[in-house]
């Protein structure tokens, strides 16, 4: 599964940097929630300097590369102007307090500098919803009638991947708890509840966020490629195959491009 995540992370990036048309070779940039390091090794090939931050609590936090900065998730360890472009894959959802860290970002961009967020849709949170209930009786079978015990790196990678297989904190859990992650797929963002994060995940929504935050949206765009989080299909349905599906089904992440609107 995790192959099939860097396989998708591989195609996106392609799409992102197309799509954003900007110049990194001369530029600093910052990834956030750079996990294990995997994009960031990707970053430095086509920039000047590439860093990344993820928090202690990443699941990533003991298999990340030497250019991965753990901190707080509140304050980012650099001083003011640091940096030339912020980038983010899949993160802002996770972050609970985004005011906050919108200053930070702010604080440690350069003037002219520029945030290159990925999030994913609506789309892709329809595509989770669906996926587990259809998937739910062979889970189920799965979970009561293992065939093998689970490695630690399953257990990453169903953590990471939001595939509802058994962690390590699962006997501190209540019953009604164990039987919520039964039958209730997982909650994904920091906002809303497992069916409400549907509406904090349009596009729109984004638009409005970076707006009230004072930022100015250079470019809003779906970056095309149609994928879940249960790998559907894994890499039998070929690229080219799910930019076509994203044109019938919408595109699994969209792409936000933004600055900081002058004072």
């Amino acid at each position: 599964m995790l192959d099939f995540l860097h396989w998708v992370r591989d195609m996106e990036f392609d799409l992102i940097f197309a799509k954003a048309g900007i110049d990194l070779s001369d530029k600093r940039l910052l990834e956030i929630g750079a996990g294990s390091g995997y994009q960031l090794a990707k970053l430095q090939k086509i920039t000047r300097e590439a860093l990344g931050v993820d928090i202690f609590e990443s699941n990533y936090a003991e298999v990340r590369s030497a250019n991965v900065v753990l901190y707080d998730g509140h304050h980012l360890p650099f001083a003011d102007q640091s940096f030339d472009v912020i980038f983010s894959s899949n993160t802002l959802e996770h972050i609970p307090h985004l005011e906050e860290i919108h200053r930070e970002f702010k604080r440690v961009l350069k003037p002219g500098g520029l945030c290159l967020h990925v999030v994913p849709t609506h789309h892709w949170k329809l595509r989770q919803l669906v996926g587990f209930y259809l998937l739910l009786p062979a889970m189920l079978w799965r979970r009561f009638f293992p065939s093998t015990k689970q490695t630690p790196s399953q257990a990453v990678e169903a953590a990471v991947l939001q595939t509802p297989e058994v962690t390590s904190n699962q006997g501190s859990k209540s019953i009604g708890q164990k039987l919520r992650n039964l039958f209730l797929p997982e909650h994904h963002g920091e906002r809303g509840n497992v069916f409400s994060e549907y509406f904090y995940f349009r596009p729109r929504w984004w638009e409005k966020h970076f707006e009230d935050n004072n930022w100015t949206i250079l470019k809003n765009e779906g970056l095309g490629l149609f994928y879940s989080p249960y790998a559907f299909l894994g890499q039998k349905l070929s690229a080219s195959q799910r930019m076509q599906w994203s044109k019938w089904w919408g595109s699994s992440c969209q792409l936000f491009l933004i600055k900081p609107k002058e004072e």
